[in-house]
């Protein structure tokens, strides 16, 4: 895994304490954030508007053969069973 340099955009090595670059101080900034810090192209946005199909819904007591023929025709690589 590979840790950006905030100053100079370096990729260094997870753990390092300063950027091999340009000697910027990296402690600190190989630690996770919280999950409310994401900041993707995707948040916020309708799944609706992504254009994703319904998903193929099965029973438990579905066969293996029945459902693998669903999602082949449904061109799917997932089924839910409820």
């Amino acid at each position: 895994m590979q840790l950006h340099c905030p100053a100079c955009g370096y990729e260094n090595l997870t753990g390092a304490e300063v950027c091999d670059n340009c000697g910027a101080d990296l402690g600190g900034h190989d630690v996770p954030q919280q999950a409310g810090a994401f900041r993707g192209r995707l948040m916020g946005a309708q799944l609706d508007a992504l254009g994703i199909p319904e998903p193929i819904i099965v029973s438990p007591d579905t066969s293996v053969a029945e459902v693998i023929d669903r999602m082949h025709v449904g061109e799917a690589d997932s089924v839910l069973v409820v």
